[in-house]
């Protein structure tokens, strides 16, 4: 992780300069500044868009013509963008496919991509080149109705996070096996006890943002994405699986979820404990802040079994402390909560 070229380290949710040895009392590092992941300290490549992980949110309204200008600043490889979701109905050269409805942008080149909105909804932008997306370059894409609300958008991106891929690796490894040392990786199974992709994941992130957690259950004290909200308020959370393979099941201490589209789909709203969002997938979910001023985790938890990995992120009320949630998940059970 670096600022600009200073080396920084987490420690307790802030980032430190690494000739920091005290940093109770040393200025933490500004996180905007610094792409952190999971606060893994290691070397690790990432692709991003602007600088940023994610990176920038689109937001247009429906109807409107959209205008993206990409310019592939890699140096050996090249990149197109899709625009998950989309129909790109009479515009099928915008789809961003590489060697089906375009070229890649190679390196040094640019491409504009124009095409409608339509129609509203929660969507994604991504890279379709090897697995340029699983290293970062991806976005949000959103279509919104003109139409007067008063409830405020959220937008939530959850992925998992490996610490030493890049793509050409992971095709093989997954196509061959993977090993550690002489150690092959262990098969993977969902609760459901199907198969799931072989290549390991450390953690999850949310916006860009997780921790590491080591085999004892210690995390590294990354920083985090924190949602501020307002009591009384009600917010439109606007979730989007950007994962490579891992699903995760959604929920937020202390709150009920109230679901009210999927992929791009108004659906009848229903009210859950926690939703499980693949790889691609969209679900809209409202929220009333109603609940005693604090801090409540936000949770995705894989659905491997035996070895779940976490992506966290905060649910902060407005005035609350900035004191690390101490909030539970609700235990499910067929007899006290029927829509888990």
């Amino acid at each position: 992780m670096m600022n600009d070229t200073i080396l920084v380290y987490p420690y307790n949710g802030s980032l430190y300069a690494y000739n920091v040895t005290d940093p109770s009392v040393a200025e933490p590092v500004p996180p905007e500044n610094v792409i952190t992941g999971d606060g893994w300290e290691n070397p690790r490549l990432v692709t991003v868009v602007n600088g940023k992980l994610p990176g920038p949110d689109i937001i247009v309204y429906e109807g409107q013509d959209v205008v993206v200008h990409v310019k592939n600043g890699m140096r050996s490889e090249g990149t197109t963008i899709h625009w998950h979701g989309l129909p790109q109905v009479g515009t099928p050269w915008m789809d961003g496919v590489p060697y089906v409805t375009q070229c890649p942008i190679l390196p040094g080149q640019s491409f504009t991509y124009l095409f409608k909105a339509e129609s509203k909804g929660t969507y994604w932008w991504h890279s379709h080149v090897g697995t340029q997306r699983t290293n970062g370059l991806f976005g949000a894409f959103i279509i919104k109705e003109r139409t007067e609300t008063s409830t405020e958008d959220l937008i939530l991106q959850i992925n998992d996070w490996n610490h030493d891929m890049y793509s050409d690796m992971e095709i093989i490894k997954d196509k061959y096996r993977g090993y550690d040392g002489r150690i092959p990786w262990p098969t993977k199974r969902s609760l459901d006890n199907s198969g799931l992709h072989i290549s390991p994941i450390h953690a999850g992130l949310i916006n860009g943002r997780g921790r590491y957690y080591d085999t004892n259950g210690t995390d590294n004290g990354a920083p985090l994405t924190i949602f501020n909200v307002k009591l009384g308020t009600k917010y439109r959370f606007r979730v989007i699986g950007t994962s490579s393979t891992n699903s995760f099941r959604v929920s937020v201490d202390g709150h009920t979820l109230t679901v009210v589209a999927s992929d791009g789909y108004d659906l009848d709203p229903v009210d859950v404990e926690s939703f499980v969002i693949n790889p691609g997938e969209r679900f809209d979910f409202e929220i009333m802040a109603n609940q005693p001023v604090g801090n409540y985790w936000i949770r995705g938890i894989t659905l491997e079994k035996g070895q779940n990995h976490r992506a966290d992120a905060i649910l902060h009320y407005i005035n609350a402390s900035t004191s690390q949630p101490q909030t539970s998940r609700h235990v499910c059970t067929a007899t006290k909560h029927a829509k888990c």
